[in-house]
């Protein structure tokens, strides 16, 4: 038999049944384009390595894959939260929550990102505010859990404090422009140096991610920033001398940049009834006012009387700002148009009667007043009651290991549970049979109860020997 290739045409000559010669031919090529096919997927398959095993110990974890695992490791939302980034790597059959039964680790929960690239998540909850040590050894990455490192008081700081520049703003009030540079998070204390028609401002460890304003109001010419190692410095160039003034007041650095305004547009700012004659200015602002007593009133405390038809409420603030002396610090929230006419009446009543009809609230800050939502005043209670009650449960909750001889520690930990010694929400049980110990965690006096209870039923059966 003898196969021979013509005109793109197979000829099997020399055999008497060429046909199913030629259909076993068939068969194999259709087996090894099958086999090829299996192969290159196989080998694909093989491309994304996946982690291959997660072990848990007091204050370690372990991860091993079958192939590189570039990595990195950032602080989560809370104090408590520390994410771990593999990159190229699959979580393979780790897609479950994992939870701990060792000392400094609660829970791990994996997550697996597809697109743009690969990468695998893993949430590693914490028993405490921790400092996380990752290091590469033998093939693997070990993951050190340092609870005397981190202490509670610098992770709730740290997370407070302003890391970048969200946004940089102008806002023109009577006779003065401020600048207000807003972080997100509380602005540290600035370095400001004056010199002729030329104001630098040096902001520590933050970074700029917001643009600078477009359009630039009298008296500035130009602004500009730079970065110098962990420092932001701000240089505004000034179309003459200005005594600038400056302060921080939360997540925001403001800068009174003193100027002239025309009388037309004092007027379109604000319109005072000709029946009490007043300029708008700041009489009281060179008033010396004891800034440690928080309800100081400026020496600005004559009638006056107003009339605004569909006004901004927000102008209509800082309206009252000139005419009282004090520094008035708005909301984004606040928002709404107001029509209003009041004659021969305190500027304090004024105010109080627009945070009423806007559902405001004001805090004094020495000579600030700070004008709030009450939404946002009650979210921002709420934040400030949330983290005071996690630092107190973290100071409150303590771990402790017991053992037990006699009694096994399934029935023990049904009596602690039966007991409702454990506190609500913070105490915890976890029961390990190999090595009949029960780890509890909850606050020193309930450990402490426990201890007791263990005491008094950790005892051998008593027996009878009858000869």
């Amino acid at each position: 038999m003898r196969l021979t290739v013509r005109n793109n045409k197979i000829l099997i000559t020399g055999c008497k049944n060429p046909s199913r010669i030629l259909g076993i031919f068939y068969l194999f090529l259709v087996f090894s384009i099958i086999s090829c096919f299996h192969y290159s997927t196989t080998v694909f398959a093989k491309e994304n390595n996946e982690v291959t095993a997660i072990e848990l110990s007091d204050h370690t974890i372990t991860i091993r894959a079958d192939g590189p695992m570039p990595y990195n490791v950032y602080k989560g939302s809370d104090p408590f939260t520390v994410i771990l980034d593999i990159q190229g790597v699959g979580l393979g059959k780790f897609n479950q929550k994992i939870f701990s039964k060792s000392r400094g680790i609660t829970e791990i929960r994996p997550s697996q990102v597809t697109t743009p690239a690969l990468l695998s998540r893993l949430e590693i909850l914490l028993s405490g505010p921790s400092d996380i040590a990752p290091e590469l050894k033998d093939g693997a990455l070990v993951l050190k859990v340092n609870e005397e490192k981190f202490p509670l008081t610098e992770v709730i700081a740290s997370s407070k404090n302003a890391r970048n520049i969200v946004a940089v703003t102008f806002d023109k009030t009577a006779d003065s422009l401020e600048l207000v540079i807003k972080g997100d998070g509380n602005m540290p204390e600035p370095v400001v140096k004056e010199s002729r028609n030329e104001v630098i401002i040096d902001i520590p460890n933050v970074k700029m991610a917001a643009a600078l304003p477009a359009a630039l109001p009298q008296p500035i010419k130009n602004i500009s920033h730079k970065t110098e190692k962990d420092n932001l410095s701000f240089k505004i160039d000034l179309q003459g001398d200005a005594d600038i003034a400056y302060f921080t007041l939360d997540d925001e650095l403001i800068v009174d940049i003193p100027y002239k305004m025309a009388d037309t547009q004092k007027a379109d700012l604000a319109r005072i009834d000709k029946t009490v004659p007043m300029t708008v200015s700041k009489p009281a602002a060179k008033a010396q006012i004891d800034s440690s007593a928080p309800n100081s009133k400026p020496l600005n405390s004559r009638p006056i009387s107003l009339d605004f038809q569909d006004a901004d409420v927000t102008a209509i603030l800082r309206l009252l700002s000139d005419v009282s002396g004090y520094n008035i610090i708005i909301h984004p929230d606040v928002k709404g148009r107001i029509t209003m006419k009041l004659t021969n009446v305190s500027w304090e009543d004024a105010l109080e009667v627009i945070l009423k009809t806007f559902l405001l609230e004001k805090i004094m800050y020495g000579n600030i007043i700070r004008v709030v939502p009450m939404k946002a005043l009650q979210e921002e209670m709420k934040s400030i009651a949330d983290l005071k009650e996690v630092t107190k449960r973290t100071e409150d909750q303590h771990t402790r290991v017991f053992t037990a001889n006699y009694v096994s520690v399934e029935q023990f930990k049904e009596a602690i549970e039966k007991s409702k010694f454990l506190t609500k929400d913070l105490g915890s049980i976890t029961v390990d049979s190999r090595t009949r110990s029960i780890t509890v965690k909850d606050t020193a006096r309930v450990l402490d109860e426990v201890a007791k209870m263990l005491e008094s039923i950790d005892k051998p059966t008593k027996q009878v020997l009858i000869e």
